[in-house]
């Protein structure tokens, strides 16, 4: 595994409630947020509504499994380093690639506030270069046809560039990629005792089905997110056909640097908090009693602590939730 001599915090979010979907891995101090998600869901994800960031500049891996598997690296930005409009947002890349190329099971886009074309362009030289390496030691095989240069950046955005690179190499591991570690690094990770390693998070128990005293005839809606700390959102709710009751004991996560950006549901929280409906403890805000919401969406972002979608919400079976008449709820 990829070691640094200072240590880092890396969390991972798992929206959909599905260690195997999508996952959103954040290293803030590194100003890098990752997007990783399989091809199978490729469709479900640009229908997500809370991954604005993948409508920036980024770098992006595309793979297949195997001993030796197969890799494409590709960018996303607004312009094409000689100003033309070439290039787009990494999903809108990621999406070109759906039915472009045929090879890849899983992929990853990196993005973050300092990126920009020069810096991306300079960084995707600089990744291929790596998985070229990796080739010629028999541990990929590299898609990409071209070599490009990485084009000529001055001392500062250098700087900037190679510390981004350093951060994703830092990000790759925890994203399912392993084909970029020398022997040297898997060779030191085999015989340590592994105390270095970040803790994997670990999935929760199969969803119950009892419908737990409910009001006859309702069916029980979770919403659950874990990060890689430990730290969670674990809710439960109904729909009553009118209104949405987010159940008593449900815990809603902890203010988060996102809800800082989203004055609406802070406040929301807040009014809640005064009201006595949420009580703060160590870790989380736990509902004291069942509380009723107009619709899905603003229960979900309450207990989130940033803006969600109805989508949120899923049954027993891990279906995202849809009214009784197949309408998408609000």
């Amino acid at each position: 595994m990829m070691t640094t001599d200072n240590g880092f915090t890396i969390t991972i979010v798992f929206p959909t409630g599905d260690p195997n979907g999508l996952r959103i891995i954040e290293m803030p101090p590194l100003d890098i947020t990752a997007f990783a998600f399989p091809r199978s869901l490729m469709p479900e994800v640009l229908d997500f509504d809370d991954l604005e960031g993948l409508q920036d500049p980024g770098i992006y891996l595309l793979w297949n499994s195997g001993s030796r598997p197969e890799v494409y690296v590709g960018l996303g930005a607004s312009t094409a380093p000689d100003g033309s409009k070439k290039y787009t947002g990494v999903a809108d890349r990621i999406s070109s690639h759906y039915s472009g190329k045929q090879f890849w099971t899983q992929s990853v886009a990196f993005t973050s506030g300092s990126l920009n074309t020069t810096l991306v362009t300079y960084i995707e030289a600089k990744l291929i270069q790596l998985i070229r390496q990796s080739e010629a030691e028999r541990r990929c095989i590299v898609d990409n046809k071209d070599n490009p240069s990485g084009g000529h950046l001055s001392t500062g955005d250098k700087i900037v560039a190679d510390r981004l690179l350093s951060n994703i190499l830092m990000c790759l591991p925890y994203t399912g990629v392993r084909f970029l570690e020398t022997s040297h690094t898997s060779h030191a990770s085999d015989e340590s005792d592994q105390t270095d390693s970040i803790e994997e998070p670990v999935p929760f128990p199969p969803l119950p089905t009892g419908q737990e005293d409910l009001p006859s005839g309702n069916k029980m809606l979770f919403l659950r997110v874990t990060k890689v700390t430990g730290d969670y959102t674990d809710a439960k709710a109904y729909h009553t056909g009118t209104s949405f009751i987010v159940l008593k004991g449900s815990k809603a996560a902890k203010i988060t640097s996102r809800q800082r950006k989203d004055r609406s549901t802070a406040t929301s929280r807040n009014n809640l908090i005064k009201e006595g409906i949420l009580q703060q403890t160590d870790d989380a805000l736990i509902f004291t009693k069942d509380h009723e919401f107009k619709y899905p969406s603003p229960a979900a972002s309450v207990c989130l602590g940033y803006q969600a979608t109805a989508r949120m919400w899923k049954d027993s079976s891990r279906r995202p939730f849809i009214r009784d008449d197949g309408s998408k709820p609000a």
